[in-house]
């Protein structure tokens, strides 16, 4: 690599030199390509040289300028531009991390620490990769992110931070669905805290936050979902052909081939589960609902308790969905399956699990519907759209056999009290 980077220095050198009238430009660029080698002291030697040449050929200072000026611009280009990209992209080092390097080994070693500074701290990146005592090593000087997208998600989230998540957000929606972000990311983001509450480690105050930062980004990417609204309705009416009115039934699981059904006059309520952390999750998927054109509503957990389910507007309420991020929440599933369709029973209430990956295993996701009684089950976001705009019947709400108390021994007679006495 360092001979690339030196051919790459002494080709511009010879053609400025040629260009210039310098004699023996051939000359000078090798010399300049082999004299790089040494760390330093080897580009000031090729420079010398032509210098001298220029001033004893050329009466005046013009050509030792531009002669000058040419060497100190490739010099900078060279050493500023194309080594820190180099070095980088082969070898897994960070541009600050090859300056950092460079300057703690001729420290240490001298001239010889200089040459040898790429190479050691490269062997030193491959040993922090593969050896887990030395990770910090890569974490230091690699180039690689050191989280993954949704765990820096939820880092910005648990600092209260929503406006930098809402950056972090927008830019992968330059390459990416809305649905996606938050089905790869988003919800990846609030399962993480959901599992430091079960472990104790997110207190209360810190639960709060996190929900609150996610659903300000969520307010915060209106414009984006509306633009992607937006093209969607372009694009639907530009290909009005052999896809117009397409849907796709059944469960689904998320894909890039997956196309999400029109939602238009279809009317959802989403809710959280049992707290903030599924307060948030259901936002985000209203706000997905929203793009495909459905009506939707909004409820809390709290609104999802057996007293405040009676005052839910239902009436115009296609389908309700409920979300859990935690993993343990079937059975309370059931109860709100059971509550919501008692309080309206031609609605069609779908339960999202979503702490439960996605799988093809659509039997399961179907048996563990029909225990609940739930009119669909989604393990992700692409499921749960799918499930909520989806245009089959209401299951109806089995009714349960009331046992009779049967009477172990008939009853005794009153004896009158004379008698007794």
């Amino acid at each position: 690599m360092q001979l690339v980077v030196n051919i790459v220095y002494a080709v511009p050198i010879a053609i400025g030199l040629w260009l210039l009238g310098i004699p023996n430009p051939l000359l000078w660029g090798l010399l300049a390509l082999a004299l790089r080698f040494v760390p330093y002291i080897g580009p000031v030697i090729a420079t010398l040289l032509p210098l001298f040449l220029a001033l004893a050929v050329a009466p005046g200072w013009s050509l030792v300028l531009w002669t000058a000026g040419l060497f100190a611009v490739v010099e900078l280009i060279t050493g500023n531009v194309i080594e820190p990209w180099l070095y980088g992209s082969r070898t897994g080092l960070s541009p600050l991390a090859i300056i950092v390097a460079a300057i703690f080994w001729t420290w240490l070693w001298g001239p010889l620490g200089l040459v040898l500074s790429t190479p050691l701290t490269v062997c030193l990146v491959v040993l922090g990769r593969h050896v887990p005592q030395f990770e910090f090593l890569d974490v230091l000087f690699g180039n690689e992110p050191v989280l993954e997208p949704h765990a820096r998600l939820y880092q910005r989230l648990l600092a209260g931070d929503p406006e930098e998540a809402t950056d972090h957000a927008e830019e992968m929606l330059e390459e990416e669905y809305l649905v996606e972000f938050y089905d790869k990311v988003a919800i990846p983001a609030l399962l993480l805290g959901e599992q430091d509450r079960v472990r104790g480690v997110l207190s209360d105050e810190q639960r709060q936050q996190v929900a609150g930062s996610a659903l300000t980004m969520v307010a915060n990417l209106d414009d984006s979902a509306q633009e992607e609204a937006e093209a969607g309705d372009t694009a639907a009416a530009e290909d009005n052909g052999s896809h117009e009115d397409k849907q796709v039934q059944g469960e689904v699981q998320g894909g890039d081939d997956t196309e999400l059904p029109d939602g238009t006059g279809m009317s959802v309520l989403c809710a959280g589960g049992r707290g903030e952390l599924d307060d948030a999750a259901a936002a985000m998927l209203a706000q997905v609902l929203e793009v495909q054109g459905a009506t939707v509503l909004r409820a809390s957990f709290a609104d999802m308790e057996p007293g405040s389910i009676r005052r839910l507007e239902l009436d115009a309420i296609d389908t309700a969905v409920v979300g859990f991020l935690n993993r343990n929440s079937v059975k309370h599933g059931r109860f709100l399956v059971r509550r919501l369709k008692r309080a309206k029973p031609r609605l069609r209430v779908g339960i999202v699990l979503w702490s439960e990956p996605d799988s093809d295993n659509q039997e399961a996701a179907a048996k563990l519907a029909n225990e609940i009684n739930a009119d669909f089950v989604a393990h992700g976001m692409v499921g749960a759209v799918l499930g909520a705009l989806s245009s089959n019947p209401p299951v109806a709400l089995k009714t349960t056999a009331k046992r009779r108390m049967r009477r172990l021994a008939p009853a005794r007679k009153k004896e009158p009290l004379a008698a007794a006495k």
